[in-house]
């Protein structure tokens, strides 16, 4: 419920904010109007009279009816002075203060007519009648007046006491009540206007009192939050409002750090990322969603770096090494120091280059001739034996170069023809003396022989011993002559 000294106090519209929401309020400027005119007329008129050598004082206490029977019969002319004094000075203006086109309205308007006609009759016929026919009609005025004040003040506090009870019926009755006795008053055609307003804000705020009974945060937030938005926030609406959304912010933020807690424990960090970004929009600076938060990167970043080297280790038992490499790298960017990808990354490195080495021994087999690329050959297929089981294509490789070192560099017999002046150069091997023909042992391989006669230019001749296809002779003689 609003406390009371938040109310809008109907009775005291001096007190009230000049804002749109108060407007319906200032109809209690009315009554204000209605007392202090009533205390004009009928209290401080007394010094006035004493003034004017009255013989006694005209003091009408405000629910006591009017007595003019001691105005001062014998001087009617003085009497008709002051009564008219007091009348168009005070009591006048009150009359013409009543609502227009009310019952009190009507009523006064006549009243006015009636008294301006007997003061005017007063100027040219008996006074002494006349002043008892004027203090007739003040006493109406003073019971017009009254009755005014005593309505308007009995149905505006049943008014007030309703919208402060959050009374809907009663509400509605009572400004019908207010309607009738200020008919086309503005402040109550402002009223009847925002009824309906009136009536929602009752609607939200007593759903928001019991939300409150209920210790339902967000029901009671939701329904302030309409309150406001109908323009009824007493001073502790939004102080209550404040204090809901910290409530419910509270609430929430615990709720998600443990339900943060409980995925971590259960091992399952991509929720837990989930409830810690919510609970970080709620309160982004505590020092425990950090904490949080980097327990779960540690996690996730872990998490990563299993399943990239899983995937990794699955290419190298698929023998597809190249994406196994590229996989391992991808692994230690998120984790440097990961060892088991580190060790599947050096393993997937060597198991390649053994295989790129071996292959272009195996595709360009005659350059085992040269006992560097013999040696370098052979350490290969020492380095490969040891990973053999891991690599099927290396283990093909592997045969295949082995047998090519075993048994297929081996020396051939070749048939060197010449013309018998040729001292024949082989490069890497030695020479032969000057011969018509004569067969030699090479292993296979790319050779240079040289044919070298006085008188005659040196003569190459670039010879490919094969592995197994049939060995021509080989013709080599002199060159042209000097």
């Amino acid at each position: 419920m609003v406390d009371s000294n938040d109310k809008i106090l109907l009775a005291s519209a001096a007190s009230r904010r000049k804002t749109d929401r108060f407007k319906l309020i200032v109809i209690a400027a009315v009554s204000l109007v209605v007392v202090s005119l009533t205390l004009l007329v009928f209290g401080t008129s007394t010094k006035d009279l004493k003034s004017e050598g009255a013989k006694s004082t005209l003091y009408i206490k405000p629910n006591q009816k009017a007595d003019y029977n001691n105005s001062p019969d014998t001087d009617d002319e003085l009497a008709i002075k002051v009564l008219s004094d007091l009348y168009s000075i005070e009591v006048r203006v009150a009359l013409l203060a009543l609502p227009e086109n009310s019952i009190y309205g009507n009523q006064a308007t006549g009243l006015v007519t009636e008294l301006n006609r007997l003061f005017d009759t007063a100027k040219k016929s008996n006074q002494a009648q006349v002043v008892k026919q004027i203090k007739v009609n003040l006493d109406l005025a003073k019971e017009l007046i009254d009755k005014f004040q005593i309505d308007t003040e009995t149905a505006i506090a049943r008014l007030n006491q309703a919208f402060q009870s959050l009374d809907a019926k009663s509400f509605k009755q009572e400004l019908a009540n207010l309607v009738i006795i200020a008919k086309n008053n503005e402040q109550v055609l402002l009223w009847q206007q925002k009824k309906n307003e009136v009536l929602e804000y009752f609607n939200y705020q007593l759903k928001a009192d019991r939300a409150r009974a209920e210790q339902k945060d967000e029901m009671e937030l939701a329904s302030l939050e309409k309150v406001v938005e109908l323009g009824f926030g007493f001073s502790n609406t939004e102080s209550r409002i404040a204090r809901l959304k910290d409530n419910i912010s509270s609430e929430k933020y615990a709720f998600h750090i443990k339900e943060t807690i409980d995925y971590i424990d259960q091992g399952n960090f991509k929720l837990a990322s989930s409830e810690i970004a919510k609970a970080s929009n709620l309160f982004p600076n505590r020092a425990q969603i950090k904490e949080l938060e980097r327990t779960i990167s540690i996690n996730l970043k872990r998490i990563q770096v299993v399943a990239l080297v899983a995937k990794a280790d699955a290419y190298g038992q698929l023998d597809q090494w190249a994406l196994a490499q590229k996989t391992y790298s991808e692994a230690l960017s998120i984790s440097k120091a990961d060892r088991l990808g580190s060790e599947g990354k050096t393993r997937a490195i060597n198991i390649l280059k053994l295989k790129e080495g071996l292959l272009d021994i195996y595709n360009r087999p005659l350059r085992l001739k040269d006992m560097t690329v013999l040696k370098f050959a052979q350490r290969l297929l020492a380095e490969s034996k040891t990973v053999l089981d891991r690599s099927q294509s290396l283990k093909i490789l592997y045969q295949d170069v082995d047998r090519l070192l075993s048994s297929k560099m081996v020396p051939r017999s070749v048939f060197i023809q010449s013309d018998g002046n040729a001292r024949i150069r082989v490069q890497g091997v030695g020479y032969i003396s000057p011969t018509e023909g004569k067969f030699i042992n090479l292993t296979p391989g790319e050779y240079r022989f040289y044919a070298e006669c006085n008188g005659y230019q040196t003569k190459l001749y670039e010879i490919i011993i094969p592995i197994d296809d049939e060995i021509t002779p080989i013709r080599v003689i002199c060159g042209d002559k000097i």
